[in-house]
């Protein structure tokens, strides 16, 4: 089945929609499972933009990036699903809509439990997180090393693929597109070539600081004469300002709306999740006079929220 854009867009009432920094992802699935929602669930985060289709708190389709069409397996799926998951909870911030009346183009056989997606996620964020410490960009460029630091490694397909792409000018991220495989995986086996000395990586910033620290000085600038001192009567003027700047703004703090859906059940009390070790976001800055965010306060109001209808 074709799926055009415009057949993608939501529709129908949102019943929930806010950001990261209110309800993270894993709150927010967990909410959705625990109600027994059906609908669309359609994140936006940095590049990721995807969607989840849900029926009684089961994932029945998901469409991401390139990723469209049905599959016929719950693990595919669920595949397809995590690999959004993960995308998303990777960016620094990102927003959500859950919109009730969106139906899927189409469902999978085989429903997922968004129980088991939230832990394979957080399995793959701790494995990213090592990741990260050796490869700490996309932009990093692998190269072959001249010698082994063992006697002796294992090639398999995989691995014999990804050596014949590296060159030393590729990036990793041209990589995975030359290899077609997800980039957690194809930064696993590189890390695991690293480990053994088959493989070194090119950081770009690194590699430019040396040119920065050998660069010609500057000839010295021609020192001005001193000026006389202000008088310790006389009011020193402070920086300049643009007439009508506000010194005190500060950005909004974060949205959540939520508005009646058609199910006759009431949102509850999100179920405790699996954690995920993602370092905390610092709270968004307040305007002078005005209430922070308060979650409690959000989630007290999905308890006593009944649909219409």
């Amino acid at each position: 089945m074709l799926v055009t854009e415009a057949s993608r867009r939501p529709v129908g009432v949102s019943v929930l929609q806010g950001t990261f920094e209110t309800l993270s992802l894993p709150e927010v699935l967990g909410l959705l499972s625990s109600a027994r929602k059906s609908g669309a669930l359609w994140l936006d985060a940095g590049p990721i933009s995807g969607v989840a289709h849900l029926e009684d708190g089961h994932c029945q389709a998901a469409e991401v990036g390139d990723q469209r069409g049905a599959v016929e397996t719950g693990s595919a799926l669920s595949v397809r699903l995590v690999d959004m998951c993960f995308a998303v909870m990777c960016q620094e911030s990102g927003s959500f809509r859950f919109v009730a009346d969106d139906r899927a183009p189409w469902s999978c056989p085989e429903l997922v439990e968004l129980s088991d997606v939230l832990v394979e996620v957080d399995r793959l964020l701790k494995q990213w997180r090592e990741i990260l410490r050796v490869i700490p960009s996309l932009e990093c460029r692998p190269q072959l090393l001249d010698e082994l630091e063992v006697e002796e490694i294992v090639i398999d397909r995989d691995r014999w693929a990804l050596l014949v792409a590296i060159d030393g000018r590729r990036t990793v991220r041209e990589l995975v597109q030359r290899t077609n495989r997800p980039v957690i995986e194809l930064c696993q086996t590189l890390l695991e070539l690293i480990e053994v000395g088959a493989v070194g990586v090119i950081d770009p910033v690194v590699a430019r600081a040396p040119d920065v620290e050998m660069a010609p000085p500057l000839p010295s600038p021609a020192v001005p004469e001193p000026e006389p001192a202000h008088r310790t009567d006389e009011a020193v003027p402070g920086p300049a300002t643009q007439p009508g700047t506000d010194t005190a703004h500060t950005e909004p703090p974060p949205v959540l709306t939520i508005v009646p859906g058609h199910d006759p059940d009431a949102w509850p009390e999100p179920e405790p999740q699996p954690p995920v070790a993602e370092p905390e976001p610092e709270p968004a800055p307040v305007a002078a006079g005005a209430d922070p965010p308060d979650k409690g306060a959000f989630l007290r109001l999905f308890s006593g929220l009944r649909d219409s209808s």
